[in-house]
């Protein structure tokens, strides 16, 4: 019974960890779509246009679109937004 426990418990570490990795991808695409809302906002600029800047800010920068969107959205909450 032992050996055919191993197998299921491998499986279930497995789909926990795929559950983990959804689940920061979701937080994530969340983030990214709140520094969209803000820069629509702020700059009256369409939603392409948004990610566009978040795009181009991420690559001049060599940082990823999630971390230039968590800085938009810390500054935005500092500034007093919601």
């Amino acid at each position: 019974i032992a050996v055919q426990a191993e197998p299921r418990r491998s499986a279930f570490a497995r789909l926990q960890a795929d559950l983990a990795e959804a689940k920061g991808k979701l937080a994530e695409r969340e983030l990214v779509d709140k520094a969209k809302r803000i820069l629509m906002q702020s700059k009256g600029v369409t939603e392409p246009e948004a990610y566009a800047e978040l795009r181009r800010k991420a690559m001049s920068s060599s940082r990823r679109i999630v971390d230039i969107a968590e800085a938009v959205v810390t500054a935005h909450e500092l500034m007093g937004g919601e």
